[in-house]
């Protein structure tokens, strides 16, 4: 049986000023897409697990596959400056051209 989809999963420190993963590969980004693969859809909160309460702003992020090989993230800049863990999964289609999984990216973000 082969697989049409390959999937990854990151898992990322980010401080406030924003950050990239360069530890991954996909063929081409029009087939490959990123998501949040946490429970708040940006982060999962402080990378050391603090407890606190935080603002909006503090929670606030997003990611786009800026090449084949980077993932780009961006924070608020007047976010608290501290690092915040983001999880990230990345799809990918593997499969023949045309096949029956084909999804293809028209643009990021």
């Amino acid at each position: 049986m082969a697989f049409d989809l390959y999937i990854q999963h990151l898992e990322d420190n980010i401080p406030n000023t924003g950050g990239t993963n360069t530890s991954f590969t996909v063929s081409s980004l029009a087939k490959a897409i990123e998501f949040a693969s946490n429970n708040r859809y940006t982060h999962a909160g402080y990378s050391d697990l603090t407890a606190t309460d935080l603002e909006g702003n503090d929670l606030s992020g997003a990611r786009v596959l800026t090449a084949p090989g980077t993932l780009t993230y961006y924070r608020e800049a007047g976010s608290k400056a501290a690092t915040m863990r983001f999880n990230t999964s990345i799809m990918e289609y593997v499969g023949s051209s045309g096949g029956d999984n084909e999804f293809i990216v028209r643009g990021g973000y």
